[in-house]
């Protein structure tokens, strides 16, 4: 068997993959030897000169093999970093934080340069077009130094106040869905540095008016927005339900008249209402037909005719208001005066009406005076 490499020998990516050959390799040691011990039963004394290559294998110094076999706890492998850009795929944050955990594994990595290599690594394009310079002039000296120095170039010193205003114009109304604007008010609140004494009645406060009304009744009871959250998440779960079969039985009242709407006609006949009878065509019976109960149209009546009078010939201007006579004027009339009331007589007003006088009969004046023409 090939000795097994040390630490310094190796990068600290190979330094994971020794420790998982290692574990398999214990793994199938042990395995074949309750194998042999079972099938070939041995003395004692045989039973630890058997054992005795297994220790050997060990390594002799103490390392996280040692620990791992004896029970104590040890790191669980994390994910691969990721190789940062520009900081938008994967975010300048989430690199940071990945690879800071990554260097907690102080194991992987047997002294500071093996750091500042390793960062480097994980650079591409834009992050590793900034590191290169210093990298050839081996100017770097932990990976600290790295990370406080891509903060500076892909950080954003605004972050805080940015989040802050966003998060507090954010309102559920601009969401399809609850669960999208929870996954939004998480982020935001958290970024924003929002304390969670507040986070509870700012969620209250940027629900729709629907949730809002249906959590008055039991808000007192929640200690935590995180249980608020929860629940809220199923009940606009059944509210969309609910709204749902709303609008499909709007949708079904509005086809349901056109679908049993029947034609009219005098074709058209109903069936009788009977049950267990099956009725042929001559028993069908003919819809009656009734007259229209539309009112009658009364007929259009002529425009009103104005009354035209006639116009009286004109007189000549020299008629006599004596005798009627023209030719001459009544001053100078050779017939006898005739009286005032003869004189309305032949041009009576309509606007003045003759004094009743008492003793007076008008009827025998008027005979008089037929008499004496």
């Amino acid at each position: 068997m090939s000795p097994t490499p040390t630490p310094a020998e190796t990068g600290p990516a190979s330094l994971e993959d020794q420790l998982a050959a290692a574990q398999l390799l214990i793994a199938q040691l042990l395995k074949e030897r309750d194998t042999r011990e079972t099938s070939v039963p041995r003395e004692p004394a045989n039973r630890q000169n058997t054992l005795q290559p297994l220790v050997n294998l060990r390594p002799s110094a103490e390392s996280p093999f040692e620990s791992s076999v004896r029970g104590t706890p040890r790191y669980e492998k994390l994910a691969d970093l990721p190789e940062l850009d520009d900081g938008t795929n994967p975010t300048w944050t989430s690199w940071k934080l990945q690879a800071e955990a990554k260097l907690r594994r102080s194991y992987l990595f047997p002294d500071e340069q093996a750091k500042v290599e390793f960062l480097y690594s994980k650079t591409t394009g834009l992050a590793n077009k900034y590191l290169t310079p210093q990298m050839l002039a081996n100017s770097w000296t932990s990976a600290a130094e790295i990370i406080e120095f891509l903060d500076q170039v892909f950080g954003n010193p605004n972050e805080v106040e940015e989040a802050r205003d966003r998060y507090n114009a954010l309102t559920m109304e601009k969401f399809p869905s609850f669960q999208e604007f929870w996954h939004e008010f998480l982020h935001l609140s958290g970024t924003a540095q929002i304390h969670k004494s507040h986070l509870l009645t700012d969620l209250r406060n940027k629900l729709s008016p629907k949730l809002r009304t249906m959590i008055i009744p039991t808000f007192h009871t929640y200690a935590s927005y995180l249980k608020l959250g929860q629940d809220l998440i199923g009940f606009d779960k059944q509210l969309r339900e609910i709204q749902a079969a709303e609008s499909r039985n709007r949708a079904a009242r509005r086809v349901a008249p056109a679908n049993t709407a029947t034609p009219a006609g005098p074709q058209s006949a109903r069936l009788p209402q009977h049950t267990g009878h099956t009725f042929v065509t001559s028993e069908l019976i003919p819809r009656p037909s009734f007259p229209s109960r539309t009112p009658p149209q009364r007929a259009a009546t002529a425009p009103p005719v104005p009354l035209i009078r006639p116009t009286p010939a004109p007189q000549d201007s020299s008629t006599c208001f004596n005798c009627g006579e023209s030719g001459h004027y009544a001053k100078d009339c050779p017939k006898p005066k005739r009286l005032t009331h003869e004189i309305n007589k032949l041009e009576p007003d309509p606007t003045d009406a003759a004094p009743a006088v008492e003793g007076y009969d008008i009827e025998r004046e008027l005979e008089e005076l037929k008499d004496t023409t």
